[in-house]
């Protein structure tokens, strides 16, 4: 998988939210969480993210910090050079992926 994860979340505690998540990922391709400050929606969407990747290696999973434009955009920008990074043989990293399927 492509993906900005840095790491395995090794402390999250799983709540009803986690299949709620994981349930909208099944019809849908993007999630938003939201919720109250310090209520876990980061570590909520890093570990459903983390799994998700490990169950579809040929996934682009990319989290991407929405508390301001400025974020969002760089979240996106970044997203988009890596789509673009190169691989093995000169070909993009996205068309490795689209072989993989």
């Amino acid at each position: 998988a492509i993906s900005n994860l840095s790491g395995v979340v090794d402390h999250y505690f799983g709540t009803i939210k986690e299949g709620e998540v994981r349930g909208c990922l099944q019809t849908t391709r993007r999630v938003i969480i939201c919720g109250i400050s310090g209520s876990g929606k980061t570590q909520l969407a890093f570990k459903v993210a983390s799994d998700y990747a490990s169950v579809h290696p040929s996934a682009v999973v990319w989290v991407i910090d929405g508390c301001s434009q400025e974020t969002i955009n760089e979240g996106v920008e970044s997203l988009q050079q890596s789509l673009a990074g190169e691989v093995e043989g000169g070909k993009l990293r996205v068309q490795n992926l689209i072989d993989k399927r």
